[in-house]
């Protein structure tokens, strides 16, 4: 087996239970809620247009409608990370040994509101989850969207995250300061590629910084049953998978 999916599935098999049952019952109710408001808006289309739309699901330009929900879903691949650490060395000689980085992959889920405030402008705010080995974290964004015509858009974010679900080695690095700052290009509301940095003090080498660089694809505001379905099932798995 590669050596890179051996990382990965020992990676799942040491999420702790509470972790991996928090997972699941987010997705579902995520994944449920957006399938809830999307049916009787796309079923509804016609209504709301009337009568301005005061909110909308998937996202749409001003004049279309006065605020929306964001849910987005990202498979993201670190490109590069500006350093890394292997071993931490203490003052009394003991040395701990371990891998602040693992696989080179993540998952990112955003979850909010947003809000039309100008002809070409949305402003709003996500709650953001990240799954990634040894780097699990939960945090918030601040958004912007620019709408460039009736199909795209140009996404910014900008926010903090904490860490969680820890191993030993990286818990003893002490990370903290962590900024974050996103951008994305859309063509529609289903997909948009994105681009990620993150910036993190750490305790080892003495209030280090390092950073790392992220390039993905984001699924964003996913309509229909779609999302209530891709929820269910990894639910399920996840579920099973932490018994």
């Amino acid at each position: 087996m590669p050596e890179g999916w051996a990382k990965l599935m020992s990676y799942g098999n040491n999420l702790t239970l509470r972790t991996r049952f928090t997972v699941s019952l987010l997705v579902t109710l995520l994944s449920a809620t957006t399938g809830v408001i999307a049916q009787p808006l796309a079923a509804g289309n016609s209504e709301m247009k009337s009568s301005s739309q005061q909110f909308c699901f998937p996202g749409r330009p001003p004049g279309e409608c006065k605020s929306f929900l964001v849910l987005d879903l990202a498979l993201l691949a670190r490109i590069a990370n500006s350093r890394s650490t292997n071993s931490i060395t203490f003052h009394n000689g003991h040395k701990l040994t371990g891998d602040d980085f693992g696989v080179a992959a993540a998952a990112q889920a955003e979850f909010g509101l947003m809000i039309n405030i100008a002809p070409r402008s949305a402003l709003g705010v996500t709650a953001v989850g990240v799954l990634e080995q040894y780097r699990d974290r939960i945090g918030g964004k601040l958004r912007y969207r620019f709408w460039e015509g009736e199909h795209l858009s140009i996404d910014a974010g900008v926010g903090t995250f904490i860490p969680v679900n820890e191993d030993k080695f990286v818990k003893t690095l002490n990370r903290r300061h962590w900024i974050v700052g996103s951008l994305g290009l859309s063509q529609r509301n289903a997909w948009q590629f994105i681009f990620q940095i993150e910036t993190y003090l750490q305790d080892f080498p003495e209030n280090r910084r390092t950073s790392a660089f992220y390039s993905g694809v984001q699924f964003r505001e996913w309509p229909g049953k779609l999302p209530a379905l891709f929820g269910l099932l990894s639910a399920v798995a996840v579920g099973v998978s932490s018994f």
